[in-house]
């Protein structure tokens, strides 16, 4: 009679559980349609394209915080515009924080949408200072006039292609990643650090003095005028235009591996 009781009692047990699964199931089910449905508009379906145009503080430093092509132009006044889907514009945050600009993209689950990269169309008087965080593509639209220019490129892979007249110039990638940077126009002073696997076409890019160094297999091209600093540590060769007077050797590989072309 106790293993009947004992028995009934488990089975009674048993069943108790397999409801209290089933409506957590069941729950967790409905939740999940209803955060899938809510969301439905940003999740799924970016919007038609649209651009909003807002006016900023003046600025000389900006900051890419998430993925973007990013158009660059020269201008009077200070202007970001923000090209993309109607239900994505919302979440691009971006401020300016003493003359710092800085955009990033608080959209959420961007793995389930499908959709051309937001644009950035950014206007400055005299940029001086681009950190790129996120694997995004720059290009200039107009040139870019200014005392000097840094940019660093903290990031998986980015895309760069510059039009600069400035006195000086400096540029550097995350030693463990990729880039390609193409530059064109003037400066007085250059130093560019191209590591990993950066390639650099700067052979259109006219510089009176330059150190490069380089730690990258993938190859540069430069034109250098009066002096050249350089150091190479890796496969990629660095091919130079230009009769510089001085060339200046940091280590003795880089005597095998910097080549003169026309």
């Amino acid at each position: 009679m106790g293993d009947r009781v004992f028995n009934l009692g488990l089975k009674m047990m048993n069943n108790d559980l397999r409801m209290k699964s089933n409506t957590g199931i069941t729950i967790y089910i409905i939740l999940l349609l209803f955060i899938v449905t809510g969301c439905d508009n940003t999740l799924f379906n970016s919007g038609d394209i649209s651009r909003l145009d807002t006016p900023v503080e003046e600025f000389t430093e900006v900051y890419i915080n998430d993925i973007f092509e990013v158009y660059l132009y020269q201008d009077t006044v200070c202007k970001l515009s923000i090209e993309g889907g109607s239900n994505l514009l919302p979440n691009i945050e971006y401020k300016v924080v003493d003359g710092k600009l800085s955009v990033s993209d608080n959209n959420s689950a961007q793995w389930s949408r499908n959709y051309d990269k937001m644009k950035l169309h950014i206007s400055s008087k005299k940029l001086l200072y681009m950190d790129i965080h996120e694997s995004s593509s720059i290009q200039c639209i107009d040139t870019l006039i200014t005392p000097q220019l840094k940019v660093f490129s903290i990031t998986d892979y980015s895309d760069i292609s510059l039009l600069i007249q400035c006195d000086n110039f400096y540029f550097v990638n995350e030693g463990t990643s990729g880039a390609y940077l193409e530059i064109k126009g003037t400066a007085k002073n250059v130093g560019m650090w191209a590591r990993a696997s950066a390639i650099i076409k700067a052979d259109e890019f006219i510089s009176e003095n330059m150190t490069f160094e380089t730690e990258s297999i993938g190859n540069s091209y430069i034109h250098v005028k009066n002096k050249l600093v350089v150091e190479i540590l890796n496969s990629g060769k660095v091919y130079y235009k230009g009769n510089p007077e001085t060339i200046e050797y940091l280590n003795e590989g880089a005597k095998s591996k910097l080549i003169k072309i026309d």
